[in-house]
């Protein structure tokens, strides 16, 4: 089955993953159009705007600092299991960092500071990832990493 066949959009966005581990839009708002060329009509998702894929074509970094996106993170992107680099800072994103997230152990990259995270951080995160990663933005997120108890 092509991957196409995975997709559901909605008009409002988020990113969640495809059963090929493709990056879709859902729940997300995007005013600035970050996620624009992220057409189901694509033949991969590696000649999408702020994705970089490997030669196998398997995403392995998504780069939307400065996106001015809004909504929350989805658990959904564990399901990209080669992605070395997630960036998400400096966004409006609320809500909790999804612990499905630390499934993926390729990352080797986490920029989530300057959004209105909160809640705790997975505790593999905190020890594989600093303070840097989190802080500065996030002041409701809790956690060993942070010194600050939940």
């Amino acid at each position: 089955m092509s991957w196409r066949y995975c997709w559901h959009l909605h008009r409002r966005v988020s990113i969640a993953t495809t059963c090929r581990g493709s990056a879709t839009k859902n729940g997300l708002q995007d005013p600035q159009g970050a996620l624009a060329s992220w057409h189901p009509s694509s033949v991969t998702p590696c000649i999408w705007l702020h994705v970089t894929c490997d030669a196998n074509n398997k995403v392995h970094s998504l780069d939307l600092a400065q996106s001015g996106l809004a909504g929350s993170i989805s658990g959904s992107l564990a399901a990209l299991q080669s992605l070395r680099a997630l960036s998400l800072q400096d966004n409006g994103l609320t809500g909790s960092i999804p612990p499905q997230l630390t499934i993926l152990s390729n990352l080797q990259i986490l920029h989530l500071s300057n959004n209105d995270l909160s809640g705790p951080i997975p505790t593999e995160f905190s020890q594989r990832f600093s303070i840097d990663s989190f802080k500065p933005g996030n002041p409701g997120l809790c956690g060993a990493v942070l010194h600050k108890s939940c």
